[in-house]
């Protein structure tokens, strides 16, 4: 079932021409990206709903499966020669760009038109899957229980999490800040509609996990949460958690890119602030995913290592 549903995302290139386009100038190809985009958002939308309905039901091999699938999208979108100069990567462009008209971005961002349309392309969408990675996975933690339930959630949530590479903390914090900071444009407006919209789906199927038929085997239930704290506090806390996983990794330096700039320091110092006045359930959280520590001495280390990068 997973195998066939990313099927589906091996034909996009043909059924929205992307080749044909690359040939014609950069308008044509960039419009012929923004109708492909509704479907990819949609198809990526449901891989993640896909992962929370199989966690609502109590299947731990689905949640696996299409947690895998959330996993590899970018992937499957824009690998197999699909999108030429898929490598280039910023993950502070706002997947909000895909609204605007090619002539618009050369006008108000000449240095994202110099990139071409192509590559401009595999920012957003790279970025999209970003910012749906680090709120479905902090719904995960957010609805997480103390027990065998919850260390699967937790295992599912680092598996999303770690598969960044070196870039896992920047990618995470530029989500971080576009999840958590208010809109400055239309288009902006629209996109975060759409994920609230989606937040609201994966949040209800998490928080009302299936509870009515006895535990089975590999079965996984989920406890109830307040929605709004959990979009909140989801967030941080998995953002939180790839410092975390990075860390674990290695004992260098958290890595950042070059040239992030203004964007960077404010989401640093929003999650510097977080972690000088945690709230109650983000310091139960962090307790929880690193039990050998306490919450205090844990978000002194956490702003040691963010401070030292």
């Amino acid at each position: 079932m997973v195998n066939a549903w990313e099927h589906m995302l091996r034909d996009v290139s043909h059924l929205y021409s992307w080749p044909a386009a690359v040939q014609k100038d950069a308008a044509c190809q960039w419009q012929a990206f923004q109708e492909s985009f509704d479907f990819l958002f949609q198809h990526l939308c449901e891989t993640a709903h896909s992962l929370a309905i199989a966690i609502h039901h109590g299947d731990a091999t689905a949640a696996s499966g299409f947690a895998a699938a959330l996993e590899r999208w970018p992937r499957q979108v824009l690998g197999k020669g699909n999108m030429p100069d898929a490598r280039v990567r910023d993950p502070w462009r706002h997947p909000a760009l895909i609204k605007m008209e090619w002539a618009r971005i050369q006008q108000m961002s000449p240095e994202f038109s110099a990139l071409g349309p192509s590559a401009l392309f595999a920012d957003v969408l790279q970025n999209a899957h970003a910012d749906m990675v680090l709120m479905t996975s902090g719904l995960l933690l957010s609805h997480a229980p103390d027990n065998e339930v919850g260390e699967f959630s937790s295992r599912i949530a680092s598996l999303l999490l770690s598969n960044s590479g070196k870039q896992a903390f920047p990618v995470g914090l530029a989500a971080f800040l576009r999840l958590s900071e208010r809109e400055v444009d239309h288009q902006e407006l629209i996109y975060k509609s759409e994920l609230k919209r989606v937040f609201q789906f994966l949040d209800t199927a998490l928080a009302h996990a299936a509870q009515t038929s006895p535990p089975q085997q590999d079965s996984i239930t989920l406890t109830q949460n307040d929605c709004t704290r959990t979009e909140q506090e989801g967030v941080r806390l998995a953002l939180l958690l790839t410092i975390m996983l990075e860390q674990g990794k290695s004992e260098e330096q958290l890595i950042f890119l070059p040239d992030a700039g203004v964007l960077q320091d404010m989401a640093m110092q929003r999650l510097l602030s977080l972690l000088d006045d945690p709230s109650p359930h983000l310091e139960a959280s962090l307790r929880r995913l690193h039990n050998d520590e306490n919450a205090p001495e844990l978000c002194a280390r956490l702003k040691r290592i963010i401070t030292s990068a």
